[in-house]
């Protein structure tokens, strides 16, 4: 459905939140590492007005090709959450929390961290709760941390929109205004808990066990591991450890063979 230009205009003047604390994005991402100098390179490429800063436009044309399902609307309220310093441009410390939402794999997937005395979980677990919560500031409009009835039935559409059939007759989009007015309903009567016409942080953790729309959206913002830096370079360490074994294996079997040539004789 055809969107109006002002949807993500109107619906309050708080200003967007970064999603983890800027000083813990860089605990997750080694500033040592391959992967950060990787990411200081992109970002000088991507600063084509400035050295300190990504212009609006050239990210929005970033995201497209990182998201090519994803319309324009959606990619719009990306950058409004993602620019939290309020500004028409992207900002290093900014786009490294980009970077960690939207491209990062732990390169140790399987470490586990201590939440409590009888609850642990991973890595992937830590990065896959960022990147619902990144969703949930999605469905936030304007930023107070719930989710009310409004926002939910006018962000949806942005979540089944492709730019190539937006233009969709106004009789028909009487038709999809309904639909999503039924999903609006069906999930507030589910996951209101408190039943105040609002989906707290909470609420919007269960709804998303059970919303095809948001797994949908949590598959395509997680990179494959196969297409990541740090999972190629797991592999290639995997391979390089087998070569190593089938050496040493070969070198015993040559050294064995080597002293039962040497006894073969004196059997004789």
């Amino acid at each position: 459905p055809v969107l109006p230009k002002n949807l993500f205009l109107n619906m309050g003047t708080r200003n967007s939140r970064p999603i983890i604390p800027p000083p813990d994005v860089l605990t997750k991402i080694n500033t040592k590492s391959k992967e950060f100098e990787s990411i200081k390179l992109e970002f000088k490429e991507l600063c084509t007005t400035s050295k300190n800063s990504i212009p609006k436009e050239t990210f929005l044309k970033y995201l497209s090709r990182r998201f090519p399902s994803f319309s324009d609307r959606l990619l719009e309220r990306f950058f409004i959450v993602l620019a939290y310093n309020n500004k028409n441009e992207i900002v290093f410390e900014e786009f490294v929390q980009a970077k960690y939402l939207l491209d990062h794999i732990p390169p140790e997937p399987t470490i586990q961290i201590a939440k409590s005395a009888d609850d642990f979980f991973t890595e992937e677990d830590v990065i896959y709760d960022y990147r619902l919560k990144f969703i949930f500031t999605l469905f936030d409009l304007d930023f107070n941390n719930v989710i009310s009835t409004k926002e939910f039935e006018e962000f949806l559409p942005c979540l089944m929109q492709d730019e190539k059939y937006g233009h969709i007759e106004a009789e028909e989009l009487k038709d999809y205004a309904l639909w999503f007015q039924q999903i609006r309903e069906f999930a507030f009567i589910q996951f209101d808990r408190q039943r105040m016409d609002r989906l707290s942080w909470r609420d919007f953790r269960a709804l998303a066990r059970c919303d095809l729309t948001v797994q949908n959206l949590m598959k395509q913002i997680t990179p494959q591991k196969a297409e990541y830096e740090c999972f190629t370079y797991a592999q290639a360490i995997q391979r390089k450890n087998e070569k190593k074994k089938f050496k040493k294996e070969q070198k015993m079997k040559q050294n064995l063979q080597q002293k039962t040539d040497v006894k073969s004789p004196s059997a004789q």
